[in-house]
């Protein structure tokens, strides 16, 4: 019962986060995405599309939401964030209420979110980030360790270790494991930042092949 009130209220969240991407109607401050983002935001749809159909749909988060089920963190008390929410924070984040969207109705609605409605999809995305780190850290001791990413990376359909380990130690650490709002505030950067001089770890791995 606790476990689906949980669910219950994050999808709410989500979709009422989504909600105000759609309908937010004060006026914006002015901000233009410049060519840089934009070829981030292109890396990071083919990074999502996990079963490597060329597309983004439905069809994907199924890869994690099995590869997931035999992996509950049970003998460390279960997840503190559901296999359901993630489903449906990341269709939320990356489908925008679509079955299937295409590499440029990707860009270009997040380019329609970072220009108009930069705040509520801000923390979305903040939001969606945190419940990873909150999915993924299974012993529950608040930092992310080389093997709790890895299995992430996995699920998501990227099986070279070599360029999953190389992503891994590309954050600062604490004892060898990193905080969760280390990745947040790097995925963060990644999606916001417009200024290529920053260094950007998650574009870097992206660059590589991961």
């Amino acid at each position: 019962m606790r476990m689906m009130v949980h669910l219950v209220v994050h999808i709410v969240i989500a979709l009422s986060l989504y909600a105000a991407l759609v309908t937010t109607s004060a006026e914006p401050t002015p901000r233009k995405a410049n060519r840089y983002l934009i070829e981030k935001w292109k890396k990071w749809y083919t990074f999502c599309d996990i079963n490597h159909d060329g597309v983004i749909s439905v069809g994907d988060p199924k890869h994690f939401e099995t590869f997931y089920k035999g992996n509950d963190c049970s003998r460390y008390g279960g997840r503190k964030t559901s296999l359901e929410t993630m489903v449906q924070l990341w269709k939320a984040v990356h489908l925008f209420n679509k079955t299937v969207i295409s590499q440029a109705e990707f860009v270009g609605t997040v380019k329609q979110q970072f220009e108009t409605n930069d705040a509520a999809f801000y923390n979305l995305i903040r939001m969606y980030m945190s419940e990873w780190s909150r999915f993924i850290d299974c012993n529950g001791n608040n930092l992310l360790s080389n093997d709790e990413v890895l299995t992430l990376l996995f699920a998501m359909g990227h099986n070279n270790t070599a360029k999953d380990e190389e992503l891994f130690f590309s954050f600062p650490d604490e004892n060898g494991e990193i905080p969760p709002a280390v990745v947040v505030a790097n995925f963060l950067r990644f999606v916001f930042d417009k200024d290529k001089a920053k260094p950007d770890i998650f574009k870097n791995s992206l660059d590589s092949g991961i």
